[in-house]
């Protein structure tokens, strides 16, 4: 895709994701949606070990099984969005 940025967005529901977006995103509160390409979820994975805490990454395609690789979010969804 040409002219995208590569952002993480942050959703209300707690989901982290990883995506691109051709939208101008430093606004992404005036507008009402946000069209997204090819997100992931980063879900982040805490272990015990010993008396310390290991913290892990792990990333997932958010849809995993869908045939479509653009997304439109409503912006009212969004908490915050950071390249």
């Amino acid at each position: 895709m040409e002219n995208t940025t590569i952002v993480l967005v942050k959703l209300l529901s707690g989901d982290n994701l990883i995506c691109e977006t051709e939208n101008d995103y430093e606004y992404f509160l005036d507008k009402r949606s946000l069209t997204i390409i090819n997100p992931v979820i980063l879900n982040i994975l805490r272990m015990p070990r010993g008396d310390k805490l290991l913290e892990s990454y792990v990333m997932m395609p958010w849809f995993g099984f869908a045939k479509y690789e653009t997304y439109t979010i409503p912006t009212n969804k969004v908490i915050t969005i950071m390249e």
